[in-house]
């Protein structure tokens, strides 16, 4: 499966409980795919099957932007590659968190970019 399915499955269920208001959550999980192209070591957020990657992985962080938990294939990372990775996505969840807040308290991406959230 694809990393930016897996994510895309993650937040859609994350928003799924979020919505249920019966179900008490301590978090808000958020879960972000990046790939890294086959030309030097550029990072990228959200790859899409059409894009060619020398790897590509899920990061998950909580609420407080703590990682959860991740997954890469493809080729390793070292270990500032790897730093860069999930600094990239830990930097994108924080962005999809405030438009799921967004989402979930009626207001318009227009509002969030206005410091609405």
């Amino acid at each position: 499966m694809h990393p930016s399915q897996v994510a895309a499955f993650i937040n859609a269920a994350s928003l799924a409980l979020l919505r249920a208001t019966s179900i008490p959550l301590r978090t808000t999980v958020c879960a972000v795919a990046v790939g890294r192209s086959v030309t030097g070591d550029v990072l990228f957020v959200d790859p899409s099957p059409a894009d060619a990657m020398r790897g590509s992985g899920v990061f998950v962080f909580d609420g407080t932007d703590a990682l959860i938990w991740s997954s890469w294939s493809g080729s390793p990372l070292d270990a500032a590659l790897l730093t860069s990775a999930i600094d990239l996505a830990r930097s994108a969840a924080s962005e999809l968190r405030r438009s799921m807040r967004a989402a979930l308290s009626g207001q318009t991406d227009s509002d969030v970019a206005m410091g609405g959230i």
